[in-house]
């Protein structure tokens, strides 16, 4: 029996073997089998620190779940509560999804939370980027072949969402509706700059360029309100004024009557 995962869906094997702390464990090949809802539910954002962390109730749940008969083997062997994030992470791995260290919130599971985030949330996207560029139908992920193999598994989508190109809807979509460019769009914007002595209008800006910015928009705006404030001063003070100058003109002017009429 193969360990390599993609091998062993070749193969048409039910299980992979997994190595944690020198004792072997079978998990199913199929992740469509493990305990997805714990596993989704098992990584939680701490309000004080803002950070994500690790549910340690969720991830014993996933993990008796998913190794069944074998968990009183596990817990013999890794008796403690910080066996149980590694050795998640050694059966994510085992099967194909292993987490990536440039990722913070691969947590626990290695890969698969953020896989099911992925299709959880941008859903439409997934498939229309499987049609599109891998030619793939996403609902063969709920079809068999004759010998009862899933046509479509979650580690074949992951493999193709973990290589999709920039201008891919997943892609566009993470970054907040805006198209991330290439190296070729960045070589153009510098060929651009060279001729026309100027920076290129889309060029993405550094940190200190948005805070530079933020702070230009920040004190333009200050200033428009300061000058509206100065502005409604000067108004109400020349309304006081003409208000004045009406009122004295008034009684002047009722003054000059009422001697008018003595006189007359």
């Amino acid at each position: 029996m193969t360990r390599n995962p993609v091998e062993a869906e070749a193969a048409g094997q039910e299980f992979v073997t997994a190595d944690y702390r020198g004792h072997e464990f079978l998990v199913p090949l199929d992740l469509d089998r493990w305990p997805l809802d714990d596993i989704r539910r098992c990584r939680l954002l701490n309000t004080t620190t803002k950070q994500i962390v690790v549910d340690q109730k969720l991830l014993v749940f996933a993990l008796r779940e998913l190794l069944g008969a074998q968990w009183p083997a596990f817990v013999a062997v890794s008796p403690k509560k910080r066996h149980l994030v590694p050795a998640s992470n050694a059966f994510a791995a085992a099967v194909g999804v292993p987490g990536d260290d440039d990722v913070a919130t691969d947590i626990a599971f290695g890969g698969i939370p953020r896989l099911l985030n992925l299709i959880d949330q941008w859903p439409g996207k997934v498939e229309s980027d499987l049609n599109r560029f891998w030619h793939i139908d996403y609902r063969d992920r709920w079809r068999f072949t004759r010998r009862g193999q899933r046509k479509l598994t979650l580690r074949q989508i992951h493999e193709r969402l973990s290589n999709l190109p920039v201008d891919s809807a997943l892609a566009i979509a993470m970054n907040n509706g805006r198209l991330h460019y290439s190296n070729t769009d960045l070589v153009l914007m510098d060929l651009f700059e060279l001729f026309a002595k100027r920076r290129h209008p889309s060029r993405p800006m550094t940190a200190a360029e948005k805070k530079a910015r933020d702070a230009a928009t920040a004190k333009a705006e200050n200033d428009q309100a300061a000058h509206k404030a100065r502005m409604d001063k000067r108004r109400a003070a020349q309304q006081k004024t003409t208000a004045l100058s009406s009122a004295r003109a008034n009684a002047l002017r009722a003054q000059q009557e009422e001697t008018a009429h003595a006189q007359g």
